[in-house]
Order: structure tokens, then sequence, then C-alpha cells
């Protein structure tokens, strides 16, 4: 995949670039080269975690701070230098596959060409499994640089790889942690195009008037592209949402505890809380098809980045009456657990979909039923789906799926 610019400037009379090569994968989630079996790699790092100014890891006393951001730079040269080679690797071999698929299959001539694209991807996993290292040292010391010299070209280029990683990759709460940072260092005056970013972000976790001020200065200075516009329009509908959203989760708090259900993944735990008092027909049915199982082992077939993650169908053998997803239902928010049921169809097939993002559109079409309280992030790590076999016939790899799922605070199930 050839590198892609996602964004530049200058800093210190440098030019910095923020670069997208073999870090995020064509389904896309967030993969750093030589991370594919790495488990701490299968969920975007936790950037509130990262930056907590209490849990920053100490210095060690025989190295100075400078010295400490000597090394982190030296390291990211490091990493550039081999993502560029690794990027000569990939021409080298789409070059040679287009010249064995001129040749003769078995010829010694074609026999030779596929030794050498097995040498090249040889060296491709050495370079891969070298930066996959690399990065994990980086990332555990990114904290304490940014606290350090965030003026660094190689800390700040670090930083905005991880924005936009996490911006791409549906990982909202942790670019939002990240604009926060970049704007405390007037980082986004100096790169305007962030401003849009950084509103987007604080958009989809429900930050409005974040929101706003960002998307007021992309606009003032003429980098807002259509995308964040339609967020800025949106705005004012789902301040009045959220208002009402939360009136409504403190009147469940004072009624008692809401069901939860904890879903196990091949990404991870997922924790979602119910809403028994808003939409009590589709979570009595949803509690029940959790305690017969029926979502064990089943994938989430359709992931879509920028929309939603769903489950492939489920036996319903118990008809139940719908709850109405009116005017006045829950609305689609980042994090929303929606009935895969429109008002037109008489039954549900058990299918649910978690939002990534806020979604109007839906609003008032399908009843929102939950909401993941803890969890996100691996929500947002799964797999893209698309077809079985790509284009170019190669096997995709398998959804992510529900290992488990089991009712928490309800006796009965």
């Amino acid at each position: 995949m050839p590198a892609q610019n996602v964004g530049s400037g200058h800093e210190n009379g440098e030019m910095h670039t923020v670069r997208k090569i073999e870090t995020l994968s064509e389904n896309g989630g967030f993969l750093i080269p030589g991370a594919e079996e790495c488990p701490f790699c299968a969920v975007f790092p936790d950037m509130e975690k990262i930056f907590a100014k209490d849990a920053l890891p100490d210095i060690p006393p025989n190295i100075q701070p400078r010295q400490l951001v000597d090394a982190f730079c030296k390291t990211c040269g490091v990493i550039d230098e081999m993502l560029t080679e690794m990027e000569v690797f990939s021409a080298e071999i789409r070059a040679r596959e287009t010249r064995l698929s001129e040749l003769t299959a078995g010829s010694p001539e074609a026999e030779a060409v596929r030794a050498e694209v097995a040498q090249i991807r040889q060296k491709m996993t050495q370079y891969a499994q070298q930066v996959h290292l690399l990065y994990h040292q980086t990332l555990e010391w990114i904290g304490v640089v940014w606290s350090l010299e965030p003026e660094r070209p190689e800390v700040l280029r670090y930083i905005l790889f991880l924005f936009s990683s996490a911006v791409d990759s549906d990982q909202y709460e942790s670019a939002y942690v990240l604009s926060r940072e970049l704007m405390a260092q007037k980082v986004c005056e100096r790169e305007p195009f962030l401003y849009e970013m950084a509103g987007i972000s604080a958009f989809m976790v429900g930050k409005f008037d974040v929101a706003r001020l960002c998307f007021e200065e992309a606009q003032k200075r003429d980098v807002q592209t259509a995308s964040s516009k339609v967020c800025q329009e949106l705005i004012p509908y789902y301040v009045q949402a959220w208002k009402t959203e939360q009136t409504i989760r403190q009147q469940e708090l004072a009624n008692g505890e809401l069901p939860r259900v904890i879903i196990e993944t091949t990404k991870g735990t997922v924790e979602i809380e119910l809403f028994e008092n808003s939409a009590p027909n589709t979570v009595a049915a949803f509690l029940q098809l959790v305690k017969d199982g029926a979502y064990d082992g089943k994938r989430f077939s359709a992931v879509v980045s920028g929309l939603f993650a769903r489950t492939e169908p489920v036996a319903v053998n118990t008809p139940f009456e719908r709850d109405p997803a009116g005017p006045d239902a829950r609305k689609h928010f980042r994090g929303s657990v929606v009935w895969a049921q429109t008002e037109t169809e008489e039954q549900g097939n058990g299918q649910f979909f978690v939002m990534f993002t806020p979604a109007p559109q839906l609003d008032g079409k399908y009843t929102v039923f939950g909401r993941v309280t803890k969890g996100m992030d691996v929500v947002s790590s799964f797999r893209r789906t698309g077809p079985e076999v790509s284009e170019t016939g190669k096997e995709t790899a398998p959804p992510d799926r529900i290992l488990s799922a089991r009712v928490l605070n309800r006796p009965g199930y």
C-alpha cells in the first residue's frame, strides 16, 4: 500500500508529514506492521491512560530528560526509515507479481521470480516485526516526551500519526484526548486543518460546545470540509437530544440499576446497559436470547466505518411485541445499542448493532434499547467486513465474533 499524506506543515523550520503506511489496514482497523498476532495491538491504545498526568512513567534516574527525548526521536527516525524500505519492498513485490502474470506457470523464469518474491516477503516480515517492537517502545514514553518537548518535529509527527489513526478507525474517545493535547500546545493554531478533526472528535463523544468552537475556527481559517459542516449543522439538534438523554439517565439512576450484559468478543470485553424502562419488550427479548446462548459464536457480519457494527441473525423462537420507535424514542448516539428491526417488519431476527457515530437519519426508525458503558474502544476495533473473497481473489480475514454473552444483574436470566 503506497504511503499517503493526511496532513503536513512546518515546525521550527522543518517539514513534518503525517504518514499512513501499513498502519491503517484496508479494512479500516488500526494496525501496526507486525502486530497481527500481538494481543496488545488488538485494540487501539487508550490515550486517556497514556496522557494521564498522574500516571506517566518515571524517567530512570540515570537518564536526563533531554536524553530521553533524543532517544525517542532517534527511534522514530529508525521507524520512518524502515517504513520507507517497506514501501520499496511493496513496490518490488507488485512489480514481480505483474511479471509473474505474464510468464508461463511453472517455467524456470517464473519459479525464479516467485523465489524472489518469497525473499522480499521474508524481509518485509522481519522489518514489520522490528517496527512493531519499536512502536511499543515509543508508545510507552510518548506521554512523557510530549510533556517535555512537544515542539520537537518527531514528537509532533508521532502525536499527529496517533490522532489521524484514531479518527480514521472510529476511536473518537482517544482522538478527543489527543485533540485536547494538540490544542493545549496551540498546534491547531499553526496547523488549522486540525481544528476540523478536533471538532469531529468532540462531536462524536458528545462534547458539542467544544465541537462548535473547533468548527468555527476551521470555518474562519477556510479549512472546513463538507463532512464537518454536516456535524456543525447537527449540533443544535444533538444539544437538545443529549440534554433529554441525560435527563432520562438521571431518572433511570433514581429508579434503580438497569440490567447489564457482558459480551466477550474476539477483541475484548464489552459491557452494555439495557433501557428496560424505555424499551421493555425489546430488552426482555434480548435478555432471553442472551440466556439461551443465541449470540455465542455469532459474528459481527457488518462492520462499517463511520456507522456501526452489526451482528448476524439469530433464531428468535418467542414472538414479542416490538417497542415503537417513534419521535419520542431514544436517539442514536455513539455507543447506542439498536435492535435491527424497522417499523415495517413484523418480527426481528435478533440482530443488533452498536453505533460508531450519532445517526439522526435512524432516529424514529429503529429501537435504541441500550448503550455501551465499557469497551467502546473494543467495538471500534472490530475488523471492517466485506465480501468473503476480495476482488483480487485473496481470502479476507474472518470477522470478529461474540465468544459468549451473560447477564450480570438479573437472577432470572
